[in-house]
């Protein structure tokens, strides 16, 4: 039952409850208003006339057919009032008594249930804002170093169980994306040192340098200058798919791969591998741009650590709701994927598209790499 369908029972039930109390007490009330036999009745009317029932029975002695008359003119009280008058009054009496208990008790009814519906709705209300007040608390000690904890809702699957749920998904994503942070940051710290630390030994180098080394320092300067250029991009690459700035088109993934394999290889890295081409049709929905990166690094990866004379295999397939590219190489023995700027990126944007990256080392010197992402329908 939804957390709106308690509310709505909860608040039926004690209308209904409060209004069956009401109806019990109006009825309990008029039910008194009955006279206790006829003889009551009849004392209350020959008080009206000013007379007895020995004066009244005499009379009827006297007058036996004013027992059948239907003209009650001949009865009157001292005040005017006929017969039927009088009847009549006798009996409003008794119902304006009754009504007015009615009304007393009908009162006393309505604060009863005023106060028994206050109670509850006090207790319904803490009841349900219980998870609510859990889940801010969690949210106002929530941290960079608190993301661990979780509301952990284990009430009955309702509106609230499902904002519970909302905020630990969300505490998890948020606890994802501050490790990659970190975990980034060290790297990016790392890489970056080389390359800055190689410009500014070649720039004194320069300063007393002849000729023919300065061109070497030059190129030095120059390919250091790349690097840290490349990492620059990587960060900004990650920056995107960390904050879900995807543009979402229709894709091939076959067709994606082909052109990055094309792009890359002619270059020396690629002049002593072998290379076999495999792709169908694999159609995925996502950011062209960064697909292309992160296969980019795949297909680096996987010539920077192959063995001379090596070879690597390209291939895409569609494996039941998943379009997946592989890029399997040989490798060194014992050398593994890259473990840097390269992988994390591969590994934020497979994740940003709603995908997983898997390796695996199917011998000793042959690394698989794999990126599994949502098939288009």
């Amino acid at each position: 039952m939804t957390f709106r369908m308690r509310i709505a029972v909860a608040v039926a039930t004690i209308l209904l409850l409060g209004g069956g109390l009401v109806i019990v007490i109006g009825a309990i009330s008029y039910q008194r208003a009955v006279f206790q036999s006829p003889a009551d009745q009849t004392d209350a009317i020959l008080h009206r006339f000013g007379t007895t029932r020995e004066q009244a029975v005499a009379f009827l002695r006297a007058h036996p057919e004013a027992i059948l008359s239907d003209s009650d003119s001949k009865f009157t009280t001292p005040s005017g009032l006929t017969l039927n008058e009088v009847f009549r009054d006798v009996q409003r009496s008794a119902q304006d008594d009754a009504a007015r208990r009615s009304r007393a008790w009908s009162l006393l009814a309505l604060v009863l249930t005023a106060t028994v519906a206050g109670g509850a709705g006090w207790f319904i209300a803490g009841r349900a804002v219980q998870p609510v007040k859990v889940i801010t608390a969690k949210a106002r000690r929530a941290s960079e170093m608190h993301l661990n904890e979780r509301v952990g809702y284990e009430g009955p699957a309702d509106e609230i169980g499902d904002l519970a749920d909302t905020f630990d998904s969300m505490l998890d994503r948020v606890d994802t994306a501050f490790q990659a942070q970190r975990s980034f940051s060290g790297q990016v710290a790392h890489e970056l040192r080389t390359p800055l630390a190689t410009i500014a030994s070649e720039a004194e180098f320069l300063r007393s340098a002849d000729e023919d080394e300065r061109e070497r320092a030059i190129d030095q300067i120059d390919a250091s200058a790349h690097r840290a250029e490349r990492l620059i991009a990587a960060l900004l690459v990650l920056a995107r798919s960390g904050i879900g700035d995807l543009a979402q088109t229709d894709l091939e993934l076959d067709q994606i791969t082909g052109d990055v394999l094309g792009s890359v290889v002619n270059g020396k890295e690629w002049r002593d591998l072998r290379v076999d081409l495999a792709l169908v049709e694999t159609p995925v929905r996502g950011d062209d741009a960064l697909l292309r990166q992160a296969i980019l690094n795949l297909l680096s990866n996987a010539s920077r650590h192959n063995r001379p004379g090596g070879w690597v295999e390209v291939s895409t397939r569609v494996d039941g709701d998943w379009s997946v590219v592989a890029v399997v190489n040989s490798a060194v023995g014992g050398a593994a994927h890259e473990a840097g700027i390269g992988l994390t990126i591969v590994e934020a944007v497979t994740v940003a598209h709603g995908g997983r990256l898997v390796w695996t080392r199917p011998t000793d010197d042959e690394v698989r790499a794999e990126i599994w992402l949502p098939r288009r329908s």
